[in-house]
């Protein structure tokens, strides 16, 4: 059994409760935006493509300061908030309705796009990578948003025992890329790599936070899962997640990957 189609996911579901669950804290979303304008400048651009805009949490910053979005997703339920977000302080964006792994725009079309935690929530990731490289202008940049947490935070581990404990139940869910595995696919396509950290923050109780998020099932690896399985897999992720999450904070650091094809 499998807990998700093997196309791309779309966040159509939860479109209403998305900006509340995954937004920055205030001071990171700004530092956030004030990072991918300075990239902006450096290459005198002021037009971006976000492949997996959402509801607009990276690009309607960006919008407030002049910046010519375009922008890609396949939920049409997104991309409906996003516009009822929108104000007269905000450039018009151009907004489309696409898959990441086939794009509807010429070759060397854009000197800059933005992706934001897209990647595992793609049918095909070599496909969307040869995307990005085929629209991406000469000398443009293609700008990965990141998190990278403390050396002693096992959230990296939760991908793998989340597959783990569902694989035990029968259900095989789809496999989220390390970022090592999407650095070496990027390399191995010449480009290189500059990172800019552009804000620090800490999560609290995170334990508690974890099972709590897994309860709520607003995070695409769990929708396809029976709800009796589910609840079968909610007690071992409890266990799992408080014992491992021992301590009372954990460090985060909100970096900018600028990938720059030869």
């Amino acid at each position: 059994m499998t807990a998700e189609a093997q196309g791309s996911v779309s966040f159509d579901r939860v479109a209403t409760d998305y900006d509340a669950t995954r937004s920055l804290p205030k001071g990171v979303a700004a530092a956030q935006r004030d990072a991918i304008l300075e990239e902006l400048r450096a290459i005198g651009a002021s037009r971006i493509l976000e492949v997996g805009i959402g509801t607009g949490l990276v690009s309607r910053p960006l919008m407030e300061r002049g910046v010519r979005v375009t922008g890609v997703d396949i939920s049409s339920k997104m991309l409906g908030r996003l516009r009822e977000k929108l104000t007269p302080d905000h450039v018009s964006p151009n907004l489309l309705l696409s898959d990441a792994t086939r794009l509807p725009f010429a070759g060397a079309t854009f000197p800059a796009i933005v992706m934001s935690h897209v990647f595992h929530v793609v049918a095909d990731v070599d496909a969307t990578l040869d995307e990005i490289k085929r629209v991406v202008s000469n000398g443009g940049i293609f700008l990965h948003d990141r998190t990278r947490y403390s050396e002693n935070n096992p959230w990296h581990a939760t991908y793998a025992v989340r597959e783990q404990m569902m694989s035990s139940f029968g259900i095989n869910v789809r496999h989220r890329p390390t970022p090592a595995e999407i650095e070496e696919k990027l390399t191995a396509r010449g480009a290189s790599l500059r990172v800019v950290q552009y804000a620090g923050s800490k999560i609290d109780n995170v334990a508690v936070s974890m099972i709590a998020q897994a309860r709520s099932k607003l995070f695409s690896w769990g929708w396809d899962v029976p709800d009796d399985i589910y609840q079968r897999f909610l007690t071992q992720y409890d266990t799992w997640c408080r014992e491992h999450y021992t301590q009372s904070e954990y460090l985060i650091a909100h970096e900018l990957e600028v990938w720059t094809f030869a």
